[in-house]
């Protein structure tokens, strides 16, 4: 399994606050996901995160999540892929629940993306192909069109508010 942390333009506003959630995420992805499996999409206005974790794999994105998701799914083509949304803060719960069931996975937090999804390897190919569409601009259209367009079911987790 691969992480792959999202950041792309619509973080750029609050940059100073993304900046100390992703330190936070890769705190916890260090201590208990391991090292050696995390890649980030990076737009231009987070480079000097080469300078600050320059033990990620970055991969060039130019701008919109729908954009980042697929350059990144694009890379890490031959893996299981967690989704992390780069401005999210990483729920334990969340991952926990996403790990043991390691199905294709949405979590959410009152209705709405929580900045966590699981790709397996077999559905990475149906998710590119999503993100390849426009007008699919968030995790959730994209994960909604795999149901729709090819008929792949998905879970979702809700965590308490």
């Amino acid at each position: 399994m691969k992480i792959l942390l999202l950041l792309y333009d619509g973080l750029s506003s609050r940059k100073a606050e993304v900046l100390k959630q992703l330190e936070e995420n890769y705190r916890f992805i260090r201590k208990r996901l391991g090292l050696d499996t995390v890649y980030a999409t990076v737009t231009q206005d987070f480079t000097e995160l080469l300078r600050k974790f320059p033990e990620l794999c970055f991969i060039p994105s130019p701008g919109s999540l729908r954009q980042s998701v697929y350059k990144g799914l694009k890379k890490l083509k031959d893996a299981d892929v967690l989704l992390v949304d780069g401005g999210s803060k990483l729920e334990p719960e969340g991952v926990k629940l996403l790990l043991k069931n390691r199905v294709l996975a949405l979590v959410t937090k009152n209705g709405r993306w929580a900045g966590l999804a699981y790709v397996p390897l077999r559905e990475v190919k149906y998710l590119i192909k999503s993100a390849e569409r426009q007008g699919l601009e968030s995790v959730t259209a994209m994960f909604e069109f795999l149901k729709n367009g090819y008929a792949l079911s998905y879970a979702t987790y809700e965590l308490g508010g």
